[in-house]
Parts: C-alpha cells; structure tokens; sequence
C-alpha cells in the first residue's frame, strides 16, 4: 500500500509539474539571464547564475559517480560548502529561463536553442550531448531530470522529468545531481555595491567616478534506469 501510495502521489506531482511551464509563458515571465561564474579559480566557469531566482547552479558533470546516498551524506563535500538538492519546481524554473518551452520525453524542435544554452553551461554528463541529473523527490526512487537534443527521430529536443528513476544508492558516469546554493555575489560586484553606499559622504568636489556597465524512456538508453 505504501508503494502504491507513493505512485500516485507521483502521478499528482507530474500533472502540477507540467501545468508550470505552461502558466510560465501565460505569464511572460521568462525574461531571466543564465550568466556563467566562477566556484574556485579564475576562468573556471563551474556555476551558472540565473538571475532570476538568486540562484547558484553546480556544473552536472563535477557530481557524476556519485549516488544520492553518498552526496546527502557529505561525498563530494557539497553539502558541507553550502549546496543542497533542488526542488522540481526550481529545475523547472531554470529550465524555462533557459529557454525550455516544453516538458515530456516527446520533447520539441523549439526546445533545442535552451537544451544547447543549458548543456553548454552545465555540462554534457552523456556522450551524445545528453544531460541527466538527480534530484531527491521520490526517493528511495529517486528522479531523473534530463536534457537531450536528440534521441533520435521521433525525440528531439527532449526536456523530461518525473519518467525515470534510480535507486538512492545508485551511481554513474553518466549523471549528476541538481545542486544549488543561493547566489553569492563576486567580490567586485560587493565592492562596487559598498561604494554606493558610502557615495553620500565623500565631501564635495571629491565626487567618486562610477561605471555600469512524460512517457516512458526505454531502459536500455540509461542502465540501471527505472521507469515508473
């Protein structure tokens, strides 16, 4: 009974999920910036910033080979730095500033420009182009968020959740984990904001200079995948 409990609450969460994009672009609201960033060193551009949630995205491909299990227990040291699983509707969210306008492993020609930007911002886990990564709903079956270009003819542009599902031990080379952290600013971004906050008490003539510049996906294309 509890297994089948947890199946049908799945089922409710997919029609609310699939209702979001949708009252998304009834809204107008897709107007956010994914801009790239930096974790550890200059230049390494491991983080995606949107905009317009304040949030901080890990690159997929840094949490690869890592089960669920193992991140929630401290693996990888991205929980203890601040990170955390994201939700369903956070995904979704960044997955519609990207530009995804569709959900569903039928996928859409009109989602390819926001699955090329999202991939090449957080990474390609798959060879193929394809992009999988957890998240901890449902877990012990845990789902599967994925972006794929292209699965042949009859799927392009896929942009699917809620159709697969792995085990909380389970682990590959192939996926990832959807981890964020609420956005920290750059330290010359919080230079530039203290120096707003002080531009009142420079004396005069000493101005300060400023410058603003779901079907189900077939097995054998994940192993080890659950439907549901």
């Amino acid at each position: 009974m509890r297994r089948v409990a947890r199946y049908l609450l799945r089922d409710v969460r997919r029609c609310l999920l699939a209702s979001v994009p949708i009252l998304g672009l009834l809204s107008g609201s897709a107007s956010a910036d994914l801009i790239e960033v930096d974790l550890s060193s200059a230049g390494d551009g491991l983080v995606t910033r949107d905009t317009a949630t304040a949030l901080d995205w890990l690159d997929l491909t840094l949490t690869t080979n890592l089960s669920v299990n193992a991140v929630l227990g401290g693996a990888g040291g991205w929980l203890p730095a601040g990170w955390r699983y994201a939700t369903d509707p956070e995904v979704l969210s960044l997955w519609f500033n990207g530009g995804i306008v569709e959900i569903g492993l039928a996928g859409s020609p009109a989602n390819l420009p926001g699955i090329t930007l999202l991939i090449g911002l957080l990474g390609e886990t798959l060879s193929g182009g394809g992009t999988y990564g957890l998240v901890a709903s449902d877990c012990p079956d845990c789902r599967v968020n994925y972006l794929f270009p292209n699965l042949g003819s009859s799927f392009v542009g896929v942009a699917s959740m809620g159709d697969v599902f792995y085990g909380a031990d389970h682990s590959d080379a192939a996926t990832g984990h959807w981890l964020v952290r609420d956005a920290i600013p750059e330290p010359a971004t919080a230079v530039l904001l203290m120096a707003a906050t002080r531009s009142d008490d420079v004396p005069a003539g000493q101005g300060m200079r400023s410058t603003r510049g779901f079907e189900s996906l077939p097995a054998r294309q994940l192993p080890g995948a659950k439907g549901p």
